[in-house]
Parts: C-alpha cells; sequence; structure tokens
C-alpha cells in the first residue's frame, strides 16, 4: 500500500514488477533455442542418415519462417501477453517434443518425408519463440519509465543473447545419451520459464500496463547476473580449448552436479532476486509520462530523472497518485504518441529505411555463425579457433545489446546507435576481409558481435517511440524476423555460398575452399552495404 510519505508499491499486484520478472525469464529461452541447432545438429544428421543440404534445409526452415514473424506479433497485440506467452510455451515444448520423438525414431516417419516434417517442427518451434518474444518486449515497453526503458530492453536482450551458450553449458553438465536429449530439456524450460509465470504473474489482456516501481538497482544485479554467465559460458568454451574434447569425455564419469546447478542458479537467481530489492519512491504509469521529443535540450533521462527524487507536491496527493483536484494526471491527448498499425507503418519511409539498416547488420552477423567453422577451415587456423571465436561472439554481442540499450536512452536521437552499429559492421567485415592471422580474425569477430548486437534492442526501443506502444507487439515482430530472414537468405545463403563455392580450387575434395579469398569477397560486401546504413540511418 502506498502511504502519504511514502509511495513505494508494497503490493506487487499493483506494480509492474511481477510483469518485468515473467519478462526477463523468459527472454533467455527463446534466443537458447533459436540458436542452439548446432548442439545437437550433427547428432541429428548421424542419426537419421541426413545429407549436408538436407540438415541445411532444417535448420533454416525457421529461420525463413520470420517472414511471417508479425503474425505472433498480431497475435500479441489482439490477444494480450498472457494468453500469448502461455500459447508460445506449449507450442514451443510440443514442436520441441515432437522433434525430439521423431529424431529418436520413438515413432516410424516415412524416409521421404522426414525433412519436410522436422522443417515443419522448426517452423512451429520459431513461432512458439516468437510468441514469447513479442509478449516479453511488449510487456517491457509499456510498463517501464523511458529512464528505465532502455536498460530493461538492452538487459533482456542480453539474456536473449546468452541463452544459447547457457543451455550448452547446462547441457554438457547433464549426462545424455545423445546430443538430441538437448530437446527435451529446452522444452522443459519453455515451459518452466515461460508458460509457468504467466499463468502465475501476468494479468489479462486490459490489465497488463502497472506502475514502474524499478530503479537502477535492479538493473545492475541484472548486469551483474549477465557478467557471471558469460564468465561461465566463456570459461567453459576456453576449459574444453584447453583440456581437449576427448580429454574431457574420457575422464567424464556422470554428470557434473555443482555445474548443472550453477547454471540455473546465475542464470535466474538475479531475475527472482528482483523481488527482494527496494522498489522507487515514487511511482507512476508510464502511459503517463511524456516520451517524445520537445524543445528541451535535455535527454529523455535527464527529462524523466526527476521521478526519483522527493516532490512535495507528490507527497501532498492522495495514495493514488492523482491531482489535487481528484483527477487524472494532468496528460493531454497532445502529449501522447500516436499509435501505428502494421499497415499504418509500413506506409512511412523511416520504417523501411531502419528495416534496411538492420537487416545488412543482423545478416552480417548470420554470416558468422553460420560460417565460422568454414571461415576458421580456409584460413587454416587451428579448429580449436571455431568454439572460441563463437563464443567471443556471443559475448560481444550480448554485451552490445546490454549496452545500447541503456546507453541509447543518454541520446537526443537513439536512432544515431544504428549509425555507431553500421560503422562497427563496416570496419569488422573490413578486418575480417583482412585478416590472416588469427589475432586480426578474432578482432574482426569480436567487432561484428558488438555490430549485431546492438541493432535488437534498438529495434524494439525504436519502434515503440516512433510508432507507439499499443501496436508494439506486430510492429517490432516485423523487425525480429523479417530481418532475420532477408539478410540471412541475401547475404548468409546465396553471397556468401556463392564466394565460397567459386573459391574451391580443382583438383581439392570439391567441396573445400581454401585462402582469403573464401570469403574475402563477402566481407567486402558487408562492409560496402554497411557503410550505405549509415547514411540510412542518418
Amino acid at each position: 500500500t502506498a502511504t502519504k510519505h511514502n509511495k513505494t508499491i508494497m503490493d506487487y499486484s499493483k506494480s509492474s514488477m511481477p510483469l518485468l520478472v515473467s519478462a526477463f525469464l523468459a527472454a533467455g529461452i527463446t534466443g537458447g533455442t533459436t540458436y542452439a541447432f548446432g548442439l545437437y545438429g550433427q547428432a541429428l544428421k548421424e542419426e537419421l542418415h541426413l545429407t549436408q543440404a538436407q540438415l541445411d534445409t532444417i535448420s533454416s526452415a525457421s529461420f525463413c519462417a520470420g517472414v511471417a514473424s508479425w503474425i505472433p506479433g498480431l497475435f500479441v497485440d489482439k490477444c494480450g501477453e498472457r494468453c500469448a506467452m502461455i500459447s508460445g510455451g506449449v507450442l514451443g515444448a510440443s514442436a520441441l517434443m515432437s522433434f525430439w520423438v521423431i529424431a529418436r525414431k520413438f515413432i516410424s516417419v516415412p524416409e521421404e518425408g522426414i525433412v519436410a516434417i522436422l522443417s515443419l517442427c522448426g517452423v512451429l518451434m520459431f513461432m512458439g519463440s516468437a510468441l514469447i518474444t513479442g509478449s516479453v518486449f511488449k510487456l517491457i515497453v509499456r510498463n517501464t519509465l523511458p529512464i528505465n526503458k532502455g536498460g530493461a530492453v538492452g538487459v533482456a536482450k542480453g539474456f536473449v543473447g546468452l541463452g544459447s551458450g547457457a543451455f550448452s553449458v547446462l547441457f554438457e553438465a547433464l549426462d545424455r545419451k545423445t546430443d538430441l536429449d538437448f530437446l527435451p530439456l529446452a522444452a522443459f524450460f519453455f515451459l518452466a520459464a515461460c508458460t509457468l509465470p504467466a499463468v502465475c504473474f501476468l494479468p489479462g489482456k486490459n490489465n497488463c500496463q502497472r506502475m514502474d516501481v524499478s530503479t537502477p538497482a535492479h538493473y545492475s544485479s541484472l548486469y551483474l547476473g549477465l557478467v557471471a554467465m558469460a564468465v561461465l559460458v566463456v570459461g567453459q568454451a576456453f576449459l574444453e580449448l584447453m583440456e581437449g574434447n576427448e580429454e574431457r569425455n574420457n575422464q567424464r564419469d556422470g554428470p557434473d552436479y555443482l555445474m548443472a546447478t550453477l547454471v540455473p542458479c546465475v542464470w535466474f537467481g538475479p531475475i527472482l532476486g528482483l523481488f527482494l530489492l527496494p522498489t522507487a519512491t515514487h511511482a507512476v504509469l508510464p502511459s503517463d509520462v511524456q516520451d517524445e521529443d520537445d524543445d528541451s535540450p535535455l535527454t529523455a533521462t535527464e527529462k524523466e530523472s526527476t521521478l526519483y527524487k522527493d516532490d512535495p507536491e507528490l507527497e501532498e496527493s492522495d495514495e493514488e497518485g492523482v491531482d489535487e483536484m481528484g483527477g487524472e494526471p494532468d496528460v493531454t491527448s497532445s502529449d501522447r504518441l500516436q499509435d501505428r498499425n502494421l499497415a499504418q507503418v509500413l506506409m512511412t519511409v523511416p520504417a523501411w529505411l531502419m528495416l534496411w539498416t538492420c537487416v545488412i547488420a543482423v545478416g552480417g552477423g548470420t554470416v558468422m555463425t553460420n560460417n565460422m567453422g568454414q571461415m576458421v577451415v580456409a584460413l587454416r587456423f587451428d579448429r580449436n579457433v571455431t568454439p572460441a571465436a563463437l563464443s567471443i561472439f556471443s559475448v560481444a554481442q550480448s554485451f552490445a545489446r546490454v549496452m545500447s540499450g541503456s546507453l541509447s536512452s543518454l541520446a537526443k536521437r537513439r536512432t544515431s546507435f544504428l549509425i555507431i552499429a553500421s560503422i562497427l559492421g563496416a570496419l569488422a567485415h573490413t578486418i575480417l576481409a583482412l585478416s590472416s592471422d588469427e589475432t586480426s580474425f578474432i578482432a574482426g569477430v569480436f567487432t561484428s558481435g558488438l555490430a549485431f548486437g546492438m541493432v535488437w534492442p534498438l529495434m524494439v526501443l525504436i519502434c515503440g517511440e516512433l510508432f507507439g506502444i499499443e501496436n508494439v507487439g506486430a510492429n517490432y515482430m516485423l523487425y525480429d524476423g523479417l530481418t532475420s530472414a532477408l539478410g540471412t537468405l541475401a547475404l548468409s545463403k546465396f553471397v556468401a555460398q556463392k564466394v565460397y563455392e567459386d573459391g574451391i580450387e580443382p583438383g581439392g575434395d570439391g567441396v573445400t575452399c581454401y585462402g582469403q579469398e573464401c570469403f574475402q569477397r563477402t566481407n567486402w560486401i558487408i562492409a560496402g552495404l554497411a557503410i550505405t546504413g549509415i547514411v540510412t540511418s542518418w
């Protein structure tokens, strides 16, 4: 309850904290399954005797489904975050279990239909993740003040980025018969970290905006949790590099119960701990705070920073935070951002300019994640460089997600951070095009991870600021899915594959390319496109 001199919300049913906890719990699950195909892809290939082309078809099916990602977003807007997150958790878990049952041959499937059925399961996994992703970021955008919005989105995107690494470490610690057993583990977390919190904490559609009582201390604790998780992920990767996978497997005599306990504690502990931290002394609805650019030279953070300071007039108001006359806060319709639906968004020039910039940034990142192993082989590095490079890319992009979300709140124009991301992308792929040693290669990978990670929270925040929060589910999910689909197909599939195949020299095995030229033209093309992203974001 609120008192005359203390605006702390003691009754969490009236605050946004349970909603934010639900969002942060679910965030890492979607990224963990979307980017974890490499954990079980080889086992799937061996179990079902698939060709590489068939495996590539299955792995790319979910990304291609990104062109329809606006449909789950529209479902979030129409049916509410609670319904969408529960449905997404159930759908994702069902798809994962179906995939596992078929892959382990517990049910008989005609050989000619196996690729199509597993691809369908992949699409359903993506749709379940998209329902959860749309719910997560709509909850955050609607229930945080401008001073907190960037940090909250950045933290959630950080959990998305580290999700696959956390799953990898956890799965490695558990005893399993085959890598395909990752699938039921992921299905369990879909239900435990997405569906269950939604059932327990989220209200109905018409009551999903609450007073924001979060403080910098809440986000500091989440930052520490992300740092600890990053240390676990990178440390595990380098430990395996030093000891060797074969030696570790020979020494393994059962599950590593300590690590299997530590990972969930580091992952979920700081999130659940938000309930134990002190809340803000003054609480208002985010919709009652102006978040538009005005003639004031102050940044968004400076404008809203007074919300954490004592205000004698506020202390004289009643428990509900209304004005002295007993009415609602003095917020006129002109103070509120005009909400646009998806069709109206697509009629605006800024929507298409931002889409161009983000497709290039995301496509450049998926070129790295999809071809890291081939790049290492082409440059004749030790094969152990591949997992280390992937871990460095994961940590770099997770760090960038957090920092771009937080720091962009200090800028007068949040889109200026898209310019920074484009500059980093151009720099990264220039370094990669010229790299011939491991040091420069790792530097390019790290910089590419920064550019890739920066755009994800910016898409959420800019969509909410330019087009309003009422339809942010469909509007943001258009960018989330379409950038992955177009960027992956255009740059990672067609450009990178064509350049690689052109570089294969006659007389070899006919499938492996060696030398800088294998990916050099691809990197120059991406660097050039990233420069155009600087112009479209200006």
